[in-house]
């Protein structure tokens, strides 16, 4: 008996009505005029059984209209981790969008295992009280898009009925029954982020693409034909030129922000055909890009666009890559990014990419600074000698010649020497915890004027 009690249940003569405790129902794809997968879940507090002198147990489902289903008896499928159910005939009314499914006759036993098959001699012909059953049915999707239809789940058994009520409908809205989107909407995830912020350095954009149906490449007329993806809205602001982008594949393990690139074969880089969860071999990239190398993007930088064709996407599979470009110079804002999506036999399709938040949106390139800078006294007192200690880091790289000025610091007088003239102070450096000799001359200017070394 699968969670039988609740809290209450001791209070004398509590009595609960007949019902399901569960009615749970949900859909696989919201696609106008795609088959459609759809999985009930129900617990009854009460047994339902048939008998062949009595009445047959019948549990109907309301409210599923608008189908291009012409069928009138469907069949039902297993549902994993949930006991089966037998039924003798599952009828489907398209006018009036009734499904009635009838239970076979047969004695009535808690089920024995939950490992069920799709065949009869595994489905119970009874749904005892308290047991959790599912089963699956295919419906073809309605013509045009819809809101979520009320529908609803009730009983007829032997020893009474369970009053229709309206089904527990899942938290994701594409996955609530017959809501339904447009036919041209093929695309279910398309996300884009970015790693790095700092003016003049690379940056990987990082896309995620997911596809509510499979989309196949056509071999039929001439030449193949593939899925074409255009990226528009990335600007022109970029240090890149005109060019085909290798692609890399994103640890999915980290965000955006710490995302390593590498050119090693296990972990991703510019190989073909790596999956996004076991980094083997899938036929996601097309091996023809218009006389380009697979496995590449083609970046414009007069429109800002990016392309790239693939093919044999699996339905609901999420295909995630990276490719590199070089910030600009100078600050930049978020963009608002799309998507366009152009497959063999199917319109075109256009989209909003899901930005990534902060920083991590395309396109955002923030002033050169140092983000950690601290000063340190080796002592306070007065009139010491202490040892000035400073720590910095910059978010950008420094070429050999460029000069770094601390100032502020008036009040402090060099040790040695006439201290109303400007003079060199001697160096220590360190990177990382160790003396570096090389990146610093050995030796600042001291400025007396300003307090400015």
């Amino acid at each position: 008996l699968q969670d039988p009690t609740e809290t209450g249940d001791a209070c004398p003569l509590k009595i609960y009505a007949r019902k399901f405790l569960v009615n749970a129902m949900a859909q696989q794809i919201p696609l106008a005029e795609e088959d459609n997968t759809f999985t009930v879940t129900l617990k009854p507090n009460v047994d339902l059984t048939s008998d062949a002198t009595a009445v047959t147990s019948t549990i109907t489902i309301s409210g599923l209209t608008n189908t291009l289903t012409s069928l009138t008896e469907i069949a039902t499928m297993a549902v994993p981790g949930t006991f089966y159910p037998r039924f003798s005939s599952v009828s489907f009314d398209s006018t009036t969008g009734v499904m009635r499914a009838l239970l076979s006759t047969g004695s009535c036993t808690n089920p024995p295992t939950m490992v069920l098959l799709a065949n009869g001699a595994s489905q119970n012909t009874c749904m005892k009280a308290g047991f959790t059953y599912g089963f699956s049915f295919r419906l073809k999707n309605p013509l045009v898009a819809q809101n979520p239809p009320n529908v609803q789940i009730g009983a007829v058994f032997a020893s009474g009925t369970m009053p229709m009520t309206a089904v527990t409908a899942p938290s994701d809205p594409m996955k609530q029954v017959l809501r339904i989107i447009p036919a041209t909407n093929i695309m279910k995830t398309y996300s884009i982020g970015q790693t790095n912020t700092i003016p003049g350095q690379k940056n990987a954009i990082c896309v995620t693409l997911a596809s509510w149906v499979g989309l196949e490449d056509n071999t039929e007329g001439v030449g193949n034909q593939f899925t074409t993806v255009t990226i528009t809205g990335l600007g022109s602001q970029w240090k890149t030129s005109t060019q085909d982008q290798n692609l890399w594949h994103p640890d999915t393990s980290g965000d955006f922000g710490n995302l390593p690139l590498t050119s090693d074969t296990t972990i991703g880089a510019p190989q073909r055909n790596r999956d996004p969860a076991t980094k083997i071999g899938t036929q996601a990239w097309s091996t023809v890009a218009s006389g380009r190398a697979d496995s590449r993007v083609r970046y414009s930088s007069e429109d800002g666009t990016v392309t790239f064709v693939m093919n044999n996407l699996v339905r609901e599979t999420e295909y995630p890559f990276c490719f590199l470009m070089t910030n600009p110079d100078s600050v930049s804002t978020c963009k608002t990014v799309g998507l366009q999506v152009s497959s063999p036999g199917r319109q075109t399709s256009t989209y909003t990419m899901s930005a990534a938040a902060g920083d991590g949106c395309v396109g955002v390139v923030g002033d050169k600074s140092f983000p950690m800078t601290a000063l340190r006294s080796a002592t306070n007192v007065a009139n010491a000698e202490p040892t000035l200690i400073l720590d910095f880091s910059p978010n950008f790289g420094l070429t050999g010649g460029e000069v770094i000025e601390l100032s502020g610091m008036s009040s402090y007088v060099p040790v040695g020497g006439d201290s109303s003239e400007d003079r060199d102070v001697q160096l220590f450096v360190s990177r990382n915890g160790r003396w570096d000799s090389t990146t610093f001359l050995s030796t600042g200017r001291w400025i007396v004027s300003t307090g400015a070394l």
